[in-house]
């Protein structure tokens, strides 16, 4: 027993240093590719701020345009209130006084024919 872990102590004296140099390796490449990542990250994020300042810019370029038009809208939704309010009114006033304004026309066209209207 003792000759099989005195092999897998020179196995190991041996292997171990090749082995932590190629982890080695592969970390110092798991760096670089990381630094070149985050080299990237910075010029994507210089792109995204540049774009969001020219967003910022139309932004406010186009408060004033906006501002107008819910003006209009809101001149455009009274007068709609407005005139829903008077065609209510008018309708209310002519189904209240329908007989009244039936015998002002009945009579206006008597007076124009000069007689009796068949009814």
């Amino acid at each position: 027993m003792n000759e099989f872990f005195d092999v897998l102590n020179e196995v190991a004296v041996i292997l171990l240093p090749i082995l932590g140099a190629i982890v080695l390796f592969f970390l110092a490449l798991l760096l670089y590719r990381a630094a070149k990542m985050l080299e990237q990250l910075q010029g994507s994020l210089k792109t995204v701020d540049h774009t969001l300042g020219q967003v910022d810019k139309y932004v406010t370029d186009l408060e004033q345009p906006v501002s107008t038009v819910i003006k209009v809208s809101k001149g455009v939704d009274a007068v709609a209130n407005h005139t829903e309010h008077a065609i209510s009114k008018i309708v209310k006033f002519v189904m209240e006084n329908f007989e009244w304004i039936k015998e002002t026309v009945v009579d206006k066209f008597k007076k124009e024919k000069g007689g009796p209207l068949d009814e």
